[in-house]
């Protein structure tokens, strides 16, 4: 695959339908397991998620995913949103990625 997101998560949630963004369960190693994939296989520091949150997930994607041209993270199920207000779809991500190396969110004003 040549994009893929990682939705970090430690709570069962409904993930997106679209198959590039994949739940993953951090801290998985003491924790009750939520049916994804988690960050308790390969190389992995799970076990280190009451010091690290979700650090955890970054370090296994690192150091486990050697299939994708680009990588992103969603933290903690908040995704990135299109001028739509829609979760980006894999076209839209590449499309992107084909003019620039990141992609972030917009300025936000907060209260």
């Amino acid at each position: 695959m040549d994009l893929r997101i990682y939705t970090l998560t430690h709570k069962k949630f409904d993930a997106p339908p679209d198959s590039t963004y994949v739940p993953l369960h951090v801290g998985r190693a003491y924790a009750k397991d939520l049916g994804f994939m988690g960050d308790d296989t390969g190389e992995n520091i799970s076990e280190q998620n009451c010091y690290y949150s979700e650090l955890t997930g970054h370090y296994w994607i690192w150091k486990n995913d050697r299939s994708s041209r680009y990588v992103g993270t969603c933290h903690y199920r908040r995704y990135l949103l299109n001028e739509h207000e829609r979760i980006f779809t894999k076209d839209e991500l590449l499309n992107l990625l084909g003019e620039c190396d990141l992609i972030t969110t917009k300025k936000v004003l907060l209260n």
